[in-house]
């Protein structure tokens, strides 16, 4: 089912309404990252504040390619508007709010790409969302994206994603907190030990 709604002059009632969402929570995610970076840390700014790679792209489309897939296979009753789009949605709401708070609440501290040196000023946010998530910018971006794939009710994908953004999270959080040790050792262990990451198997 689509929407029959008109964008820029150009019908998009026969884009089904999985497709369009999908596209909306990307343009919406992309866009606010690179916003908070630019209000919050503007020295920081530039065009990797909109976290785009060429395996993430190639991700987003292969998610796009098994849609299409299923969609022309199955048919669009399964691919349409369904109990899945909704709970993907959720899922994505969840996320976003998630990594969005830990933005907020760590500010300059958060950063796209991790810091190996202590920027003056720089101190350990145990507070806020950060008293309950150790991690929630990871945790949200994991949430967000196998939501985005279970809006478009994308079964390979789903469990693609979910491994891959695991796996990819497990390794990124065992290197940064090797350096957070480093930065602010005895502390930073005594966080680690009471608030959890909440990602399966990364304590």
């Amino acid at each position: 089912m689509g929407l029959s709604s008109v964008a820029m002059g150009v019908p998009l009632g026969w884009i089904p309404t999985p497709v369009l969402l999908f596209v909306a929570v990307l343009a919406f995610f992309h866009t606010s990252e690179a916003f908070l970076v630019l209000v919050l840390d503007p020295l920081s700014y530039g065009r990797q504040s909109w976290l785009f790679s060429r395996p993430y792209g190639m991700a987003m489309a292969l998610a796009l390619v098994e849609y299409l897939v299923e969609y022309v296979t199955v048919g669009p009753l399964w691919k349409g508007w369904s109990a899945a789009t909704v709970v993907g949605l959720g899922m994505v709401v969840a996320g976003e709010t998630v990594r969005k708070a830990g933005i907020l609440t760590a500010r300059r501290a958060f950063t796209h790409a991790i810091s190996t040196r202590r920027r003056e000023g720089h101190r350990l946010v145990d507070t806020g969302i950060y008293g309950q998530v150790r991690h929630p910018g990871y945790l949200g971006w994991l949430v967000w994206s196998i939501g985005t794939q279970v809006l478009l009710a994308n079964p390979a994908c789903t469990l693609i994603f979910a491994v891959w953004s695991w796996r990819f999270f497990r390794d990124r959080i065992v290197y940064e907190e090797r350096i957070l040790v480093s930065f602010f050792g005895k502390h930073y262990r005594e966080y680690a030990a009471k608030v959890p990451t909440y990602i399966p198997f990364i304590p």
